[in-house]
């Protein structure tokens, strides 16, 4: 590769990268018999239906997806991996390892990049999984195709911060805390003097749901959300400015 290519594929992650920082926040959270998925869906218009455009995709029964970034682009990550999960599943007699689906999505995502003729891939996504063998498992691909394993993770615009409140965040959390604790991040990093219309999005997998991936669940998400909001006015309360 010469220099002026390596440059303009160093752009190319760069301008991908940025793409994503502008998105609503995705967080991946592990606990001790549950993984969760949580999103901050930014809605730039109020006559979005709270349902549209998804952040939280299911790709198999036990496998979610949540992405940051250009969501067209997520939605066809998504049917990618549904069909590398199809597609195992079919040759093997059984649900696709999370790994080896990572890496063929991971590979998938480089091959945009490093392709110079076709658009990059605008996005970040985070895939998460759980079965009585292996427990939670979480993993995420950056734009540039690059991934890792995680317990916990976040991408888009407040990464940085929801990164910095997980980190103190135990790993052994039962389900509902864990709940909890995802729906407090997402609401405690929501900056909500530049967004004010946004909706909390969650899907979780583990014991309590059977081992089924989960997307915005009744009980669930609304206790998250009611965890999330405490957490908020607690913050805005002991915010001296305020």
């Amino acid at each position: 590769m010469s220099a002026s290519e390596a440059e303009h594929l160093a752009f190319r992650v760069e301008h991908a990268t940025k793409a994503v920082g502008r998105s609503g926040t995705v967080i991946g959270l592990c606990g001790k018999d549950c993984v969760i998925l949580a999103v901050e869906k930014i809605n730039f218009s109020k006559l979005y239906e709270d349902d549209a455009a998804r952040r939280i995709f299911t790709i198999d029964s036990s496998i979610g997806m949540a992405a940051a970034g250009e969501w067209a682009d997520a939605v066809v990550v998504a049917d990618i991996a549904r069909q590398e999960a199809l597609t195992y599943r079919k040759q093997h007699e059984h649900p696709v390892p999370l790994k080896y689906l990572t890496d063929r999505v991971a590979g998938f995502i480089e091959a945009h990049i490093q392709c110079l003729v076709i658009r990059p891939f605008e996005v970040s996504i985070v895939l998460a999984s759980w079965s009585e063998g292996k427990g939670p498992q979480l993993y995420q691909i950056e734009p540039s195709g690059v991934f890792s394993k995680y317990h916990a993770c976040a991408c888009g615009k407040a990464k940085h911060e929801a990164r910095n409140a997980m980190m103190e965040l135990s790993r052994d959390m039962e389900t509902e805390e864990l709940v909890k604790s995802a729906g407090a991040v997402i609401y405690k990093v929501h900056d909500a003097r530049n967004d004010t219309n946004f909706v909390f999005e969650m899907g979780m997998v583990g014991k309590a749901t059977n081992g089924r991936l989960c997307i915005n669940s009744a009980e669930y998400t609304e206790m998250a959300r009611m965890a999330g909001a405490a957490a908020r006015e607690k913050d805005d309360s002991d915010d001296p400015l305020n």
